[in-house]
């Protein structure tokens, strides 16, 4: 979906502190913000910052960008007082809240998936 939204893009400024670059397997870049210069060109963004590139990634690799940090927490599809378990990556319950209060910064670092009556999603924290 992200390479159908970014070909009609030639080029992207953006005025915020960091954006970050999410690929497939859910790991990320931090880019910051202040002069970054984003272009799409053969099949690839590039990022550049004052002139100098900074970041290069195939599209196909790419999942999304996001101008806030990806836990993957707010994009869970599920009602604020719905139920949202928490699995780790070797499948045991860890966690278990409503949506509205689930907190990456609750558990340590790993690989996540959250399950909610209509969606499952898997999380990164770093």
């Amino acid at each position: 979906m992200l390479a159908v939204i970014v070909a009609a893009c030639t080029t992207v400024r953006a005025e915020s502190t960091n954006l970050y670059v999410v690929n497939s397997s859910a790991d990320y870049e931090t880019l910051a913000v202040s002069g970054l210069r984003l272009t799409f060109s053969g099949g690839y963004l590039v990022a550049s910052s004052n002139g100098s590139q900074v970041y290069t990634a195939s599209l196909s690799s790419l999942d999304y960008m996001t101008f806030t940090e990806p836990t993957g927490i707010d994009g869970v599809s599920a009602d604020e007082t719905e139920t949202v378990r928490v699995y780790n990556a070797a499948g045991c319950l860890v966690g278990e809240d409503v949506a509205g209060n689930v907190n990456a910064q609750n558990y340590p670092h790993g690989v996540y998936i959250l399950k909610s009556e209509k969606e499952t999603r898997k999380i990164v924290v770093k």
